[in-house]
């Protein structure tokens, strides 16, 4: 006994049968490049110097921009100060300030200052402030991790530093 099967294409003739594969891998084949371009176009990397003030092929671009770490300011402090709720007594000290850079742009500087550790592993930033704390007027000298986006630079990594003097040295 032999068996034969037949298959009938009266509905899908052979040629438009092909001709629909190719257009659906032609399809499938650019979308998936429109979304190999779309996800590499979000994790593009930034050329943008580590010192000076953000530039502005950095300050107008839509896509995302990495937090740049080991970011320099200079510039005067404008206003500011302790941020921390009034009620908590020995906690971290929270403080925030708005520094008008060499360059004229402003920056907001956030820093938090800990009780003293025993713990020699803990990060440790460095504070030198000529009159014992921040002044209004005060030059200042500042690196910390900068968020192009918020224009906030935050100290706060290890090797990170703030200076102050009493004018531009």
């Amino acid at each position: 006994m032999k068996l034969t099967i037949t298959t009938s294409y009266s509905q899908f003739p052979r040629r438009n049968l092909h001709w629909r594969s190719r257009k659906i891998s032609l399809f499938t084949m650019v979308a998936f490049l429109l979304m190999a371009v779309n996800v590499t176009g979000c994790t593009g990397s930034s050329t943008a110097s580590t010192t000076g003030s953000p530039t502005a092929s950095l300050l107008a671009t839509d896509e995302a921009v990495s937090p740049i770490k080991g970011y320099e300011i200079s510039g005067i402090i404008m206003d500011g100060g302790d941020t921390t709720p009034p009620d908590l007594l020995d906690a971290p000290r929270k403080f925030s300030y708005t520094v008008q850079t060499d360059d004229g742009q402003s920056v907001i500087m956030k820093y938090t200052a800990y009780p003293p550790s025993p713990n020699p592993l803990e990060k440790k930033i460095k504070l030198t402030f000529h009159a014992g704390e921040i002044l209004i007027g005060d030059y200042v000298k500042a690196r910390g991790t900068f968020d192009v986006e918020t224009k906030t630079l935050v100290v706060a990594e290890e090797g990170d530093y703030i200076e102050t003097f009493a004018s531009k040295p």
